[in-house]
């Protein structure tokens, strides 16, 4: 008799610490890029208004430095709802065993205990005096770094309902 295995290229185990894991990056990198694109921007700015025909590119270095905000807010929400259905979609698709069940609810719990340490962490990054410009660009990015621990556990119930559902129903995922 012969077996064939299956193919775990391009599922993560462990989706949902990777979903976490993630968007806190993502957060966390946010503000600190910000800072050093504005900083690096003042400073390229500033030197052009001590030269001659200089202040149309210090309007210019202005008007980079305001698109590069925007597009980097809408980024990181982007990442993020892409990340939302990603592990959506792996939670359909990867075939699981019932006893991952009580993995996934193990790491779902150790999650909740870590949400309000990496939440806390996020607003003493958010709330320093020196990011206060950066945070103010970013309201979407703030939105979700302020709202994590519900928006956690949302993805959680509803990724683990999609397990479930296909545990009751025999469904084999992403064979076809």
């Amino acid at each position: 008799m012969i077996h064939k295995r299956k193919s775990k290229k391009g599922q993560i185990e462990f989706s949902l610490v990777a979903f976490i894991g993630i968007i806190v990056m993502l957060i966390v990198v946010a503000p600190i890029l910000l800072k050093v694109v504005k900083t690096a921007n003042q400073g390229v700015s500033n030197a052009l208004g001590n030269v001659t025909g200089g202040e149309e590119g210090k309007v210019s270095m202005e008007h980079i430095t305001g698109t590069f905000v925007t597009f980097w807010d809408w980024v990181i929400v982007i990442c993020f709802l892409l990340s939302v259905v990603i592990l959506l979609l792996s939670a359909f698709l990867i075939d699981t065993h019932p006893a991952w069940i009580i993995v996934y609810i193990l790491f779902g719990f150790l999650m909740f205990l870590l949400v309000p340490a990496i939440q806390d962490t996020l607003d003493k990054i958010y709330n320093t005096s020196q990011l206060a410009t950066e945070v103010s660009s970013l309201p979407m990015t703030d939105f979700v770094r302020g709202n994590l621990w519900p928006i956690c556990l949302g993805v959680f119930f509803i990724s683990g309902i999609i397990i479930y559902a296909k545990i009751r129903l025999g469904s084999s995922g992403g064979q076809f």
